[in-house]
Order: C-alpha cells, then sequence, then structure tokens
C-alpha cells in the first residue's frame, strides 16, 4: 500500500509542465493576451470577493 502512495501522479505538476511547455511554442502576442486575460480573471475575482463583503459592512 505504501508503494500505491509513492507512484500516485501530480496532476496539477504535469497540467503546469505541460502548459508551459506549450506556451514556449506560442506566439509571443498571443502568450501575452493569455496572461492578460489571466490577469483579468484574478482581478475579477477579487472584484467579486470585495463587492460580497461590502454589503455586510454596510448599515443602513
Amino acid at each position: 500500500m505504501k508503494q500505491k502512495i509513492e507512484n500516485k501522479r501530480d496532476y496539477d505538476k504535469e497540467r503546469k509542465e505541460l502548459f508551459d511547455n506549450a506556451m514556449k511554442e506560442v506566439d509571443p502576442r498571443i502568450q501575452k493576451t493569455i496572461e492578460l486575460i489571466e490577469k483579468i480573471n484574478n482581478s475579477n475575482v477579487q472584484i467579486k470577493y470585495e463587492l460580497s463583503t461590502s454589503c455586510y459592512s454596510t448599515t443602513i
């Protein structure tokens, strides 16, 4: 049973490696666009979180 745990694949690591290797072959303009979209998505999550928490601090 211990051997099964040692042989467990790290899918997140493999996915990141595959993505990084694929990005090396992508046109730099497309790569910058993908990075910009990732930044927008990450900031969008932060904005949604701030909006959802701000309603709790508002008093009427």
